[in-house]
């Protein structure tokens, strides 16, 4: 291969490298929007949960609500 072939295999090879590079950096950034998401789902829910003395993690909700209370 001569100098030219060289330079446009080095190029096209960079630029491979530079979109695999954005595209890592795009599913890392969408990764971190859905998982503030599903955070700030899980908060209002459990918000939402609170005043009727329930909460949607099943470990803070083990026993019934009389239970607790005859105790």
């Amino acid at each position: 291969m001569n100098t030219i072939q060289n330079q446009v295999v080095a190029v096209a090879v960079g630029m491979w490298a530079i979109g695999l590079l954005i595209t890592a950096f795009w599913l890392w950034v969408t990764y971190l929007i859905i998982k503030l998401a599903v955070k700030h789902a899980i908060i209002e829910a459990d918000r939402e949960m609170r005043p009727l003395g329930r909460s949607p993690t099943p470990s803070a909700n083990i026993l019934p609500d009389d239970f607790r209370a005859t105790r």
